[in-house]
């Protein structure tokens, strides 16, 4: 029998972290300063080795909401979400990284929007550069035709941002959604391990009819360094592992396979010219031994299809790349441990 808190709930706060105990902390106190009270947080510890586990049980015994703690295997960001959906008290859930805090009106303006607009099943923020509060590090995200996924309007000034737009999909730094619509396309994939994971469910759902949305006033401030860190390995590897699985599953025949095609000659042409070639071939390798897992999944996805790829790339730029490549390179630089074991591979960080 529900409770009358649960009752009551309209939001459940998954955070996935990892040894971050001081981001963490901060990031549960912005939202104790939220201008709303019906929702819970969802604290989902990749199995940290710093003292998080403490700092959260003590600031659960003096929140005003309900503060609920999940340990599970370092394996990734999209099975953490994944936790902390089938564990939700609440019809939305709002997905927030542990270094990312929000404006204290964040859930109220996000829910009012949600309710004004019963059409749009999620909607994110302006996710801004915590070090320059003037510039954006994201209003939303787009996919080319090779699948490649990129943030939108990064770097550009915040006041720029007038109107709530549709998009192809939200970072997860901090998005809010509607939980039955997630499980309808099954949820986060759980292979990615790391990057990728948010452009793809958004694809999902936009395949499925639904529809996600940025609004300018929901500022969320993201703790990054100013300067990306190095490209390495482990990171590449992932890139191009989840990049094309997500376009094998996702991409609407039949031109799936010309994009394919396409993407596998410039693969190879990559692998040739530029470094990481171990991890880029890594990547190949791992998407055949997938392959049967891949097409599964697409068979699922692509019976759910209300809209063409057309229509949805249609809400992007049209493009075939990033404007800017990174080449593996991350704001959120993480000290690197080795390739070969991949759930120590940050030290700290919300996506391991």
């Amino acid at each position: 029998m529900e409770t009358r808190m649960e009752t009551q709930l309209a939001v459940t706060v998954i955070i996935p972290t990892y040894n971050r105990e001081v981001e963490l902390k901060q990031t549960l106190l912005h939202l104790l300063q939220q201008t709303v009270e019906q929702f819970e947080i969802i604290v989902v510890d990749n199995s940290s080795s710093d003292n998080t586990a403490d700092m959260v049980a003590n600031m659960a015994t003096h929140s005003r909401v309900p503060i609920r703690y999940l340990v599970k295997p370092p394996n990734g960001p999209a099975s953490a979400r994944n936790l902390g959906l089938v564990n939700r008290r609440a019809p939305r859930v709002l997905f927030l990284d542990s270094d990312v805090n929000l404006k204290p009106d964040w859930i109220e303006k996000a829910l009012d929007f949600l309710t004004q607009q019963p059409a749009v099943t999620g909607v994110g923020g302006a996710v801004i550069y915590d070090f320059d509060r003037q510039r954006v590090n994201a209003f939303g995200g787009d996919i080319g035709y090779f699948g490649f996924a990129w943030d939108l309007c990064e770097n550009v000034s915040i006041d720029r941002l007038s109107e709530p737009e549709q998009r192809i999909w939200i970072n997860c730094s901090a998005m809010l959604i509607n939980a039955d619509a997630l499980e309808q396309v099954g949820g986060f994939d759980e292979r990615y391990f790391y990057g990728y994971e948010d452009s793809d469910i958004g694809w999902k759902l936009n395949i499925a009819g639904y529809s996600v949305w940025v609004h300018p006033e929901l500022h969320a401030y993201h703790k990054v360094q100013a300067q990306p860190g190095e490209a390495n390995g482990i990171i590449v590897r992932h890139y191009c592992k989840n990049r094309l699985a997500s376009l094998i599953q996702n991409a609407q025949a039949p031109g799936i396979f010309g994009r394919v095609l396409a993407y596998l000659i410039f693969s190879a042409i990559d692998l040739v010219l530029k470094p990481y070639r171990h991890a880029k071939l890594s990547a190949l390798v791992w998407n055949v031994g997938q392959l049967k897992t891949t097409l599964t999944q697409r068979k699922v996805i692509q019976a759910l299809r209300k809209v063409t790829d057309e229509q949805i790339f249609a809400l992007g730029e049209k493009r075939w790349f990033p404007p800017t490549p990174l080449n593996g390179q991350r704001r959120r630089p993480v000290e690197m441990e080795g390739a070969e074991k991949e759930e120590s591979s940050a030290k700290a960080d919300d996506r391991v």
